[in-house]
């Protein structure tokens, strides 16, 4: 046990070596991050004190794909490519003695760009970096609304809004990196700054009174973020480095 016992430390520590050899030049690295949600939730409360009873049905659902790719053109100097994929479904149900409303929304996003990032090292294990980058990200929408009031002879209110855009984005961030171990490392933003314009393709429909209208517009918008959302994905990024 005692002729064992070194091999296996020694085996350990190599694993554990830190990586800084990682950000040398010709390495790449693969990283990204990936969110699924699911919630439902219903209740019955009542509506007023007398009789009629109220019901609530919500269905919210949410995943993001978001990887990327990167090559070390030289020491502590990478460009890479970037994907984001992101899909919604929204669902909320009322219902009371006077009607029933059901209100849905669904929408889709993939993006495509290209980053630049910088490494400052700190020591062997820690460390700053710099990224800038561009996406161009393509999005569509739909959402319905139906109301069904059960004493109109009228029928049922029926309304379809869709919309699809096209977006340019540019943000350069600051973070930090730790390696865990010598290929693996962890990353967080601290700062992040963003620019972006979309240019968007809307129509409504009103099935029940036969109307259509449709138009298009722009919109710019600037941010600047600690930490883009409080989730595992966003805070804190895995790198494989290989």
């Amino acid at each position: 046990m005692k002729a064992i016992s070194p091999t296996i430390v020694l085996l350990f520590l190599s694993f554990l070596t830190f990586g800084q050899d990682a950000l040398n030049e010709g390495n790449r690295i693969l990283g990204g991050g990936m969110t699924f949600n699911h919630r439902e939730a219903e209740k019955d409360s009542p509506y007023n004190l007398i009789s009629n009873i109220y019901n609530d049905e919500q269905t919210n659902k949410f995943f993001s794909f978001s990887p990327y790719y990167g090559r070390l053109y030289k020491d502590d100097v990478m460009v890479g490519l970037r994907l984001n994929i992101a899909t919604r479904n929204n669902l909320n149900i009322d219902e009371d003695e006077f009607d029933i409303r059901r209100n849905e929304f669904k929408s889709n996003s993939i993006g495509v760009g290209g980053f630049l990032r910088r490494y400052y090292r700190s020591n062997d294990n820690f460390g700053l970096f710099l990224e800038s980058g561009i996406d161009f990200t393509r999005y569509t929408s739909k959402s319905e609304s139906t109301r069904t009031i059960f004493d109109d002879s009228q029928g049922d209110r029926h309304e379809v809004f869709g919309e699809e855009s096209n977006e340019v984005s540019v943000d350069a961030r600051v973070g930090l990196y730790y390696f865990l171990f010598s290929k693996l490392s962890i990353e967080t933003n601290l700062l992040r700054v963003s620019v972006s314009y979309r240019h968007q393709n809307f129509e409504r429909r009103d099935i029940r009174n036969d109307e259509f209208t449709k138009g298009e517009g722009n919109v710019s918008t600037a941010g600047l973020n600690l930490v883009n959302q409080f989730t595992f994905d966003k805070i804190f990024t895995l790198n494989y480095y290989f």
